[in-house]
């Protein structure tokens, strides 16, 4: 009887997680996946597990990125400052991130139903980018 508990919470459980997943890395990676430009000598993965990077926007020279930490199933979102030579700016959450980008310039990663990161500045104006993400700009 202990067993068919067991059985019966753990499809429940992983129905939950399945639920709050980030669809974007159910995404077949292709070539434009890869990281394009990062800083000079540094991990051309910069800290990401090479098979979950997908590219998400190119907005106004910034590359950006989501993957999982390296070695880890944390969600991370990547932006990579073409104009900065390729430096990269990495945030990453357990299941969400929401990160400043710039000034005016905020990005969010996780699934819809989830509370991610810290709260986005009033008056900045959401743009939904792909199922998961979501970047903040001044109107």
């Amino acid at each position: 009887m202990l067993f068919a508990a067991g059985a019966v919470l753990g499809v429940v459980s992983t129905g939950a997680a399945r639920q709050r997943t980030i669809p974007e890395f159910d995404w077949v990676q292709t070539n434009e996946d890869r990281i394009a430009v990062y800083e000079e000598g540094s991990d051309p993965n910069i800290g990401l597990e090479p098979s979950s990077i997908r590219l998400i926007a190119s907005l106004d020279k910034v590359l950006l990125y989501i993957g999982h930490r390296s070695g880890t199933n944390d969600v991370c979102v990547a932006a990579i400052f073409a104009s900065a030579g390729g430096t990269a700016s990495i945030s990453c959450g357990e299941s969400g991130v929401t990160s400043q980008l710039g000034d005016d310039l905020w990005v969010s990663v996780g699934p819809e139903d989830v509370i991610v990161g810290g709260p986005v500045p009033a008056g900045l104006e959401p743009r939904r980018l792909s199922s998961s993400v979501t970047v903040y700009t001044a109107p």
